[in-house]
């Protein structure tokens, strides 16, 4: 069975108010704009079986306008502050617990650990993966633990950034 991986980051942040802790920035008028046209884009491509979002305010805003705008179950998603600007291992380590019944992720988080990830795990060399902008990787017949510890090359089937669309 093949598996699918969605690489979403989160909306444009607002940088307003300087006192603001970076954990604490929510999304600005443009991530708000950009993030449910690209959500809803995604949803014409595919439904994540599995969301996992970092817990920081502009990822859990991001996850909520996706989940609005796509129609995915918001049962799938499990919130975790140790994806707040998580690096590739840790964001593997989250694939290699996912059951080989489950054949399609999505992330929702932070570079440059997004962008290392697509360039990880897929052919494409990406040099940066924009706000609010997805990329879709498939597998034909990996587990995720093989994909998460082995770094297994996917393809990259789907790149969509915000700003063109």
């Amino acid at each position: 069975m093949s598996k699918t991986l969605v690489i979403f980051r989160h909306g444009k942040s607002s940088w307003n108010n300087p006192f603001l802790g970076d954990f604490d920035r929510t999304l600005n008028e443009r991530g708000r704009e950009q993030t449910p046209k690209m959500a809803k884009l995604l949803s014409e491509i595919v439904t994540p079986e599995k969301m996992f979002v970092s817990s920081a305010k502009r990822t859990m805003e991001t996850a909520e306008l996706i989940l609005s705008s796509s129609g995915f179950d918001p049962a799938i998603v499990s919130f975790s502050k140790d994806l707040y600007l998580a690096d590739i291992r840790i964001i593997c380590h989250f694939l290699k617990t996912i059951p080989k019944s489950i054949n399609s992720v999505m992330f929702v988080g932070h570079n440059p650990g997004l962008t290392d990830l697509v360039n990880a795990l897929s052919t494409y060399t990406l040099d940066n993966l924009p706000t609010a902008s997805f990329a879709v990787i498939k597998w034909e017949k990996q587990t995720w633990e093989e994909i998460a510890t082995s770094y297994y090359k996917g393809e990259l089937v789907e790149l969509k950034l915000a700003r063109e669309f």
